[in-house]
């Protein structure tokens, strides 16, 4: 994931394995920017879904605590919509914005 900001941005989920390319303008050449990339969506995500799955059946179990709270999630839309408002309208939107709506 990828953002951008008017001050800074930011990347998750980039490591040795990503798959990426550089490209020279001088010349027009690509090239791969690493030695062992990623397959695919699978390969990529395995671990991460290894992770979840067992978080979930923990939490059912009752052995552990919900690592997601309700107010995570409603925090987490709150900055989907501002992001969705801000496409809209062109325009940087603050999450407090959309929570007084």
């Amino acid at each position: 994931m990828e953002i951008f900001g008017s001050l800074d941005s930011v990347a998750s989920g980039v490591n040795a394995r990503t798959p990426l390319r550089g490209l020279d303008t001088a010349e027009g050449t690509e090239s791969t920017m690493n030695i062992n990339p990623y397959q695919g969506f699978v390969d990529r995500f395995r671990d991460a879904f290894r992770n979840e799955t067992t978080a979930f059946t923990e939490v059912v179990a009752g052995s552990r605590q919900n690592p997601c709270p309700p107010e995570s999630a409603r925090e987490a839309l709150r900055v989907a919509l501002a992001c969705e408002i801000s496409v809209e309208e062109q325009r940087p939107v603050r999450v407090a914005e959309v929570t007084s709506r």
